[in-house]
């Protein structure tokens, strides 16, 4: 009983932690087309989540930096969800 446990608990760490793996890359190794679909997509996810009234919600295609702030100075953990980049 008690392996069972600790087996389940080290397999649902081992899934949180692979669901949560970030991933470093260079921005001039991909094109600047896929750099502005990465943008676009930050910046409609960044106006979903602030309730489309969001007070600051930029992304710089060169270096993919990207800034979203909520009205209610509250800024999303846009990394879990689909179509954005890790804050």
């Amino acid at each position: 009983m008690r392996q069972n446990i600790l087996l389940a608990a080290l397999s649902a760490l081992t899934v949180a932690t692979a669901q949560t793996t970030n991933f470093t890359i260079n921005p001039g190794a991909v094109k600047p087309s896929i750099r502005s679909d990465w943008c676009n997509a930050e910046y409609n996810t960044c106006g979903k989540l602030c309730s489309g009234n969001p007070t600051a919600n930029d992304c710089d295609v060169n270096t993919l930096e990207y800034v979203c702030t909520c009205s209610n100075g509250s800024a999303p953990g846009l990394q879990y969800y689909i179509q954005s980049m890790p804050t």
